[in-house]
């Protein structure tokens, strides 16, 4: 989940309510309990809220409830420390647990329980006096609602929110909010409109970080190619924009920059009251995508929480990201008022540790519950000699380990909730030898979190496949058979050849591993994991029928179970390939949690039908309205139903590509189900390959070597093998039973912890023999894990790329 501005909206929203000077807290804290117990009603109940507000304002979050908690006791018709006991759970990553504190004072201000109800008026109304307070818990409410996935409820909070918060300083930032959640429910014109008005409700002084949010609008659900293209060169000269402004204002904007991006502008009559030098063109979505801005002074040091502002979907649409990362981290410098890229703490004043260990961090918004990222390192951590490093790990957000992953670690365990601050503080306080971010650029907190330096050595992991574009990072962790073979040589445009800003490790082996045995959740919400997609349907309604797992009933199933951000246009295009080579195919996509995505997926796909099969017509024709009734989108699930349940109902799993995945494949090729993916230049789009490397099938049956049955050289031919899966049963039976016969292989790779360690031991100057490392993680070496093994398979790869290399200039141009 991302915040958003969420937490930045809050603390505005509540200031003039729970705002305190900082000249309080160890001392009052010691003076007050000196005196009286804190919960005795003898200590007047600002004096109370002001202690609880300061030890909230520097982060002690426990000792803040608990004071919120006394102060309720001592003053039960005092019902504000409620929204206060909200905020601080949706700190501490529980938002499921500030929702009830939100609907209480709501209740308590509507029932006449809260003191100053009854004696000031209902303050839920725009003509109270006191209705900030108001404000502030309908906001605590959006938060946690939108953070539980319960965005419907968010919405409503947040426009009720809205309506009686005229004049308050604060309304801008639950504006940012409003915004953001329809960027999530992927609305993105109300979402720009929304930014806008937060922009220029300050008409002195605009709010940047609703300008820098709107420049930075990019839909999660791709349109057609075109679109596509559009939307990646609307977002470079999104950058180019900002940094001309972070640097000379409007007046950098040359005339013909502003009339190439101000085409088919509409200008909306909020402009009109901004003042003289300040100039807002807004895009209406979906012809254009971004807006310009004039200003008479430079941006730079204006933004002080861009921390919390939502990330952008630019990665998924698979291009080469590593300028655009580089620049946008550039730029983010110049405009915070805080500086970003330093070191948080003196490395050259910290002493060599007498211990032998080296201290290790793993950091991750990811870790908690059956998430991806957990499984990543989780057989790593294990794995790695405790004689030798110490192993802690940090997850941010709502997500929090689970009991196997926390019994993994031989150091400490912090699970830090939402509060970037916090996390500054604790991982300054461990002075780790080594910080492991697991994943960078999905989450605002991660990417922010990466521009400092907490240790010597920091490695972003594949996490989140693509480069973080900081140096304040030394190493990507990678593997050579993830990478391309001749990768200086995949693209032709020069500026495009090194897709790395860190150091690239290439690990030997498979270079990512999971468990086979995973410890799911069982306090999983079956509802909350389906959203808006509850059932099943086809674009096109038809008769067909679903089982009680909702796959269809009938027919060649072909399912790509990812989420529909990575249904990329190329891929939309191969599944109207399939389906019409093979009429009895039922192809299977996942819904969104949000119905809007969903629907503009679907809609997409509809266009895509009408080219195909109608000859661009306004309207659908008949082989459009059959092809379309045969793709089908199904709810999505708690995760330990997709392999048992799911996967084994399908012919095929197809990968999508420029951006694939590497647990679905893993979790297809365990079930036994044949995969097909189409390996791209850089490591987003080969992820899936990998594992058929280990299984090396060819072994079993030279027909069904992996590039025969499974891995495509082009989209004609993935579409012929996925056809061929699906419609060859005793071909598909045959590849299945390989898979199925090696598919342990695959799982717990002792290999890759193994790298890991060899990896870390000499980038942490640990002097460690190979053999003895070997010895003390009881490594020892199969068949597919020899050299010779690994060699092999780097060669074939070389030399299956060389040829296609030569067939392509063999084609006449």
């Amino acid at each position: 989940m991302k915040l958003c501005f969420f937490l930045l909206a809050l603390l505005q929203c509540t200031k003039s309510t729970i705002a305190t000077s900082n000249q309080i807290c160890e001392e009052e804290w010691h003076r007050f309990h000196s005196v009286v117990p804190i919960n005795s009603s003898v200590v007047p109940r600002k004096v109370q809220m002001d202690l609880a507000v300061c030890l909230h304002n520097k982060h002690q979050l426990d000792e803040a409830i608990k004071v919120y908690k006394d102060i309720r006791i001592a003053y039960p018709d005092y019902a504000f420390p409620l929204v206060n006991l909200g905020y601080a759970m949706i700190q501490k990553g529980v938002p499921n647990e500030a929702i009830p504190y939100a609907e209480k004072y709501l209740f308590e201000v509507s029932s006449g329980i809260d003191k100053d109800a009854r004696e000031k008026g209902y303050p839920c109304r725009k003509e109270s006096n006191y209705r900030s307070d108001c404000v502030a818990a309908l906001n605590v409410l959006g938060i946690s609602s939108a953070m539980y996935h319960q965005k419907d409820r968010a919405l409503e909070a947040y426009q009720k929110a809205v309506d009686i918060a005229a004049g308050l300083h604060g309304l801008g930032s639950i504006l940012m909010n409003l915004g953001s959640l329809y960027y999530e429910k992927e609305m993105m014109t109300e979402a720009k409109e929304t930014y806008l008005q937060s922009f220029a409700l300050n008409k002195s002084k605009p709010n940047i970080q609703a300008l820098v949010a709107m420049l930075f609008i990019v839909p999660s659900v791709q349109d057609a190619i075109e679109g596509t293209l559009s939307t990646f060169n609307d977002f470079n000269q999104a950058l180019d924009v900002l940094n001309i402004l972070a640097d000379e204002g409007g007046v950098g904007l040359s005339e013909e920059h502003l009339r190439a991006i101000t085409a088919e502008r509409e200008v909306l009559d909020i402009v009109k009251a901004l003042p003289v030098g300040v100039l807002l063109y807004f895009y209406k979505y979906p012809r254009c995508r971004f807006f310009s801005l004039a200003l008479s002074q430079p941006i730079q040091n204006q933004v002080e929480k861009i921390e919390l502002m939502h990330h952008f979907n630019i990665q998924f649409y698979g291009f080469q990201e590593r300028q655009i990362l580089e620049r946008y981290s550039f730029i983010m410098t110049k405009i915070m008022k805080k500086p970003l890229m330093e070191s948080a703490i003196s490395l050259n004043s910290v002493k060599e540790s007498t211990s032998k260990k080296k201290k290790i961090v793993f950091v991750s918004v990811l870790i908690g519950d059956n998430e991806p990222h957990g499984q990543l390192v989780i057989d790593i951590i294990r794995s790695l000699p405790k004689s030798l490093f110490e192993v802690s790990a940090i997850s941010l957000g709502t997500k929090v380990a689970g009991q196997d992953f926390m019994s993994s670690l031989n150091g400490q365990y912090f699970a830090l909730g939402n509060s970037r601050e916090i996390a500054e503080q604790t991982m300054i306080s461990m002075r780790p030898d080594c910080a492991i971010f697991i994943e960078n650029i999905n989450n605002p907190h991660m990417h922010f979190l990466a521009y400092k330096r907490f240790a010597k050595v920091q490695i972003l992991l594949q996490g989140a496949p693509l480069t973080s574009g900081l140096p304040s990072i030394d190493f990507f962790l990678s593997g050579d058979r993830l990478e391309h073979p001749f990768r200086t040589q995949a693209s032709d445009d020069l500026k495009d050849l090194e897709p790395y800003t860190e150091q690239v490790v290439l690990l030997d082996s498979q270079a990512i591993s999971f468990p086979a045995e995973q410890n799911h959740p069982t306090k999983q919400n079956a509802a909350i994991a389906a959203g808006d997609g509850a059932k099943p349907f086809s674009i096109i309604e038809s008769a067909t029928k679903y089982d009680g797992d909702n796959i269809p009933i009938g027919g060649n199933v072909y399912m790509c179970f990812q989420n529909v951000f990575k249904i990329s246009a190329m891929f939309q295009r191969v599944i109207f390939e399939v389906l019409m080579i093979d009429p009895n195919g039922q192809f299977v996509l996942q819904s969104a949690r949000e119905g809007e995505k969903t629907r503009r997926l679907s809609v997409n796909l509809s266009r895509q039908a009408s080219r195909l099969f109608c000859g661009n017509q306004t309207s659908l024709c008949k082989a459009a309205n059959e092809t379309l009734s045969q793709i089908h989108f199904i709810p999505r699930t708690k995760s330990y139903e997709l392999v048992p349940k799911r996967f084994q109902r399908a012919a095929v799993i197809l990968q999508p590509f420029p951006f694939d995945g590497s647990k679905t494949a893993f979790d297809a090729l365990l079930s036994g189900t044949p995969l097909v993916a189409f390996p791209q230049p850089y490591l987003k789009g080969r992820l899936a390959s990998t594992f058929y490397k280990t299984l090396a099938l060819h072994e079993i049956d030279p027909n069904i070597r992996d590039t025969i049955c499974c891995l495509a050289s082009n989209i004609t031919d993935y579409v012929k093998k996925a056809v061929r899966l699906g419609t060859d049963l005793q071909y598909r039976e045959k590849v299945s039973s390989g898979i199925r016969a090696r598919s342990a292989r695959i799982a717990d790779e002792k290999e890759v912890s193994f790298e890991w360690a060899r990896f870390l031991t000499r980038v942490l100057r640990i002097p460690v023999p190979d053999r003895e490392l070997e010895t003390m993680m009881n490594f020892t070496r199969t068949d597919w894990q020899s050299v010779d093994f690994q060699t092999k398979i780097m060669l074939e790869q070389q030399d299956q790329w060389m040829q296609e290399k030569i067939n392509k200039n063999l084609q006449p141009q």
